[in-house]
């Protein structure tokens, strides 16, 4: 594909569910059916030397990261970091985890949990319950999703922390419990409430289990000596909202606005860059004038925490930036090419931001390269090349598979336009590829589309100046049913995972220019409830829009451009827990 793409806007005026990030619930593995032996631990299992660093001599346990409320482990009187092992006879191993052991009981069943707790060994009698249907939507949550009082410690971790060794090194927030309590800029965090700290998981959990004015004791080291600090935690500092002004037009400007289109990462992808938690956000563009513009983010970082906040399964970061305001400062956590950084960043709102937009086409940097149809590629991804454009001036091949853009790695289609998107015409460009599996090197100068196309719309075929773009006044948008067969060969075809189903009911769909602009409004209702997530795709299976809805059902409203993608066929995906809907859109003059 030849156009610059982007994906929906990150929004970012939401509230926040404080959570953890690896959670593996205990009844995802059983069988449905009320009669099933419930739990109710959220758990995860541990690295091999952090389970090590921690003393523990099964390295195939669970720690429990929640405890759901009214079920059978907060009965038994189990808390999170406690480090389960076994049930009655049977410990965890390497084939055996929790949910393996609980399937082998029913509701009402008795058993013994044997567990670790602040490194001493226990065991504790429970009786199974059912788990109701509800039983997760009602209980899961052991704070508020409105409190708007959440403990807030105030550090932040310090790159000279080091996972493989006892203590989490953290710099501190003014004005904080942490600042209060004493705690200086490269302390080594040691223990929380007697509870050990190995790396930054255990801070947010040891955090979440606390409400505000509970108690909390803090042992840890500086300059190589131990202390120990104790206080009640508070909330965080200078806040000065109410939860209404979340909900009221008027109080828009004053929610914090980052400023990036942005998408999620599948887990094979986070791991073959080398991330162990894949539910940050990965940058596509950077809006103009914004928080994120002035602190230095770009493309392709990997956003996974602002302040003590990270990113999990249930906090996304959408929902960390709920508890913000602009005008608040913060600090921003990230992975570039492979290495954790922090900026400083200071929130403004959304009006103080200009959208990012498409430059005029001689202004525009073009690589020149189309996904290749040819078998995949084991890491990169394989090309065809444009002729007269930049990547065959570089001495790059239809074939070819491109393995990473100026240091940044390219792991799928997706990682290159935004590669090349946050270059200017005439900069240097370094591309790393394989051919015929020998590793190779080119760099040079990016061109723009007017220099491999001349003044040519690509899209009509006709000759076009610098600054003109796509008539908008002649654009036509057709939606169109299309079948599951259809669906499944768009997937084998452009690797992509529609769903096949299209059991989805939706109502009213509608997408209709707004006026005569480039920004068209998407409208539907959606009557059942459930995770639900929004895609659009191109005809080279491109993502150009998402919009992730978390818990949803009622009303949905958004705009967006969709002119700047071009003219052409795109693919509307609606998915809802298990069911979707895929529409056909065909955008034409």
């Amino acid at each position: 594909m030849i156009t610059r793409m982007k994906t929906a806007i990150l929004v970012l005026t939401l509230f926040c569910v404080s959570m953890t990030t690896d959670a593996q619930i205990s009844w995802w593995n059983t069988d449905s059916g009320d009669q099933k032996a419930f739990l109710g631990v959220e758990s995860s299992r541990l690295s091999k030397s952090k389970a090590e660093i921690l003393g523990y001599e099964n390295i195939y346990g669970q720690i429990i990261t929640r405890v759901v409320e009214n079920s059978a482990a907060e009965e038994a009187g189990l808390l999170p970091f406690d480090y389960l092992v076994g049930i009655d006879d049977e410990e965890m191993g390497w084939t055996t985890e929790l949910t393996d052991l609980l399937s082998k009981y029913n509701s009402g069943d008795k058993a013994t949990v044997h567990f670790y707790r602040k490194g001493k060994k226990k065991q504790v009698d429970v009786e199974f319950i059912p788990k109701e249907n509800d039983f997760f939507n009602k209980n899961v949550l052991k704070k508020s999703l409105f409190s708007e009082k959440e403990p807030f410690l105030g550090v932040s971790e310090s790159r000279d922390s080091n996972d493989d060794e006892l203590g989490v090194a953290v710099n501190i927030i003014d004005g904080s419990t942490a600042d209060e309590m004493g705690l200086r800029d490269g302390d080594i965090v040691l223990a929380i409430n007697g509870y050990s700290m190995v790396d930054w998981s255990d801070i947010s959990r040891a955090i979440n289990m606390l409400e505000v004015e509970n108690e909390i004791a803090i042992a840890y080291t500086r300059t190589g000596k131990e202390y120990t600090a104790k206080s009640t935690i508070k909330t965080r500092p200078s806040r000065g909202y109410s939860i209404s002004n979340f909900w009221r037009d008027d109080n828009q400007s004053d929610r914090a606005f980052l400023g990036i289109y942005s998408e999620s990462l599948s887990k094979e992808k986070a791991e073959r860059l080398g991330i162990d938690n894949p539910y940050g956000s990965y940058v596509t563009s950077v809006f103009g004038k914004s928080a994120a513009e002035e602190a230095g983010l770009k493309p392709l970082d990997y956003i996974y925490g602002i302040d003590e906040y990270r990113v999990g399964e249930d906090q996304r970061l959408t929902d960390i930036l709920r508890k913000y305001e602009a005008g608040e400062e913060a600090v921003v956590h990230f992975v570039r090419k492979g290495k954790n950084y922090k900026f400083n960043i200071t929130f403004k709102s959304r009006s103080d931001a200009s959208e990012p937009r498409d430059r005029p086409r001689c202004e525009d940097p073009f690589l020149g390269v189309q996904e290749s149809s040819r078998s995949k590629a084991e890491k990169g991804v394989r090309v065809n090349v444009v002729g007269k454009s930049t990547a065959q001036t570089l001495g790059i091949k239809s074939g070819d598979v491109l393995t990473s853009i100026n240091g940044y790695p390219v792991i799928d289609w997706g990682d290159i336009g935004p590669a090349v998107d946050m270059l200017n015409v005439g900069d240097a460009i370094k591309i790393t590829y394989y051919r015929a599996g020998q590793k190779k090197e080119a760099s040079g100068k990016i061109g723009s589309y007017c220099d491999t196309y001349g003044k040519r719309n690509i899209w009509s075929n006709t000759w076009f100046s610098e600054d003109e773009e796509v008539d908008v006044d002649d654009i036509e948008v057709e939606i169109k049913n299309i079948t599951s067969s259809s669906i499944r060969e768009l997937n084998q075809d452009l690797d992509l995972d529609l769903g096949t189903s299209n059991d989805l009911t939706i109502n009213n769909l509608n997408l209709s220019q707004n006026g005569n602009t480039e920004v068209f409004n998407l409208l539907f209702e959606l009557p059942s409830n459930g995770q639900t997530i929004i895609q659009i795709f191109n005809d080279q299976g491109r993502q150009v829009y998402t919009y992730d809805l978390g818990n949803f059902s009622g009303e949905f409203s958004d705009q967006f451009d969709l002119v700047q993608n071009g003219l052409g066929t795109y693919y509307l995906c609606v998915k809802q827990d298990e069911k979707s809907l895929v529409k056909k859109i065909e955008v034409k003059e």
